[in-house]
């Protein structure tokens, strides 16, 4: 299910990451976008 994750994310959504993470949302893969908030928050 990992890989159609990544296929489900749309560009809307990459640009989600970026705005919120900056160069570091391009690093994360887009299924990890919530795994992202969670270690934001922890941050």
């Amino acid at each position: 299910m990992g890989s159609h994750t990544e296929y489900l994310v749309t560009d809307g959504e990459k640009n989600w990451q970026v705005s919120l993470f900056g160069q570091a949302g391009s690093r994360f893969r887009p299924g990890m976008k919530v795994r992202l908030d969670m270690q934001e928050k922890r941050y």
